[in-house]
């Protein structure tokens, strides 16, 4: 994987897609996918004739409770810029449904992101929750590291599986930080730690002593 890749240009080469870089690297392969990303379609809205405010990038400013700057005015899903997902915007959905619905405001509750996942659906799939080594460094927040590959269990073993692993990181009482996963089935295994974590204790024995079925 190559990071930061500063594209200058891409040529075809019979069957082969050559990337290059402004460096004077390159990369071949058989397929290129361009990801242009999302923005938000305020514009277009036209929300500036209204005193809804939007950040520096275009995304409606919505608070705790999916209210915007204009009361009785809502805003939820991308547009709102929170995440970009759509599991994050079924959630504050149903947040808003409660807080539309609700006859007092001291009823309204804000919205819980507790143990927000993503998942790349791709192939191999890659999913994570919490934090990352990179983030943990910059906030100065000491932890633990464990990998486990694949290929050590009895289902990797039978599924061929030479590259996936899980990558777990966690503080050094056990409580869960970060967690990781690389290859088949990623954005299913995650949910057994976005439980724990939801739940509140959110401790690495809660995974560790459930009893998993083998291979």
């Amino acid at each position: 994987a190559r990071l930061a890749f500063a594209i200058e240009r891409v040529e075809m080469k019979g069957k082969k897609i050559i990337v290059h870089e402004k460096d004077g690297t390159k990369v071949s392969g058989t397929h290129l996918l361009v990801a242009t990303g999302r923005i938000p379609n305020s514009d277009i809205l036209d929300v500036s004739k209204s005193a809804i405010k939007t950040n520096v990038k275009g995304y409606i400013e919505a608070n705790e409770f999916m209210e915007t700057s204009v009361p009785g005015i809502w805003a939820l899903g991308d547009i709102a810029g929170k995440y970009l997902f759509k599991h994050s915007a079924n959630l504050e959905a149903g947040y808003v449904i409660h807080n539309v619905l609700g006859s007092d405001e001291h009823q309204r509750a804000a919205v819980d992101y507790t143990a927000m996942p993503h998942a790349i659906f791709s192939n191999p799939q890659v999913a994570g929750v919490g934090m990352t080594e990179g983030e943990l460094k910059e906030k100065n927040i000491d932890y633990l590291v464990g990998r486990y590959k694949y290929d050590g269990t009895g289902m990797g073993m039978a599924m061929l599986e030479k590259d996936g692993f899980v990558k777990f990181l966690a503080d050094f009482d056990g409580k869960i930080l970060g967690c990781h996963i690389l290859g088949p089935e990623a954005a299913i295994l995650l949910h057994e730690v976005l439980v724990p974590i939801k739940a509140g204790k959110s401790h690495v024995s809660d995974i560790a002593n459930t009893i998993h079925i083998h291979p």
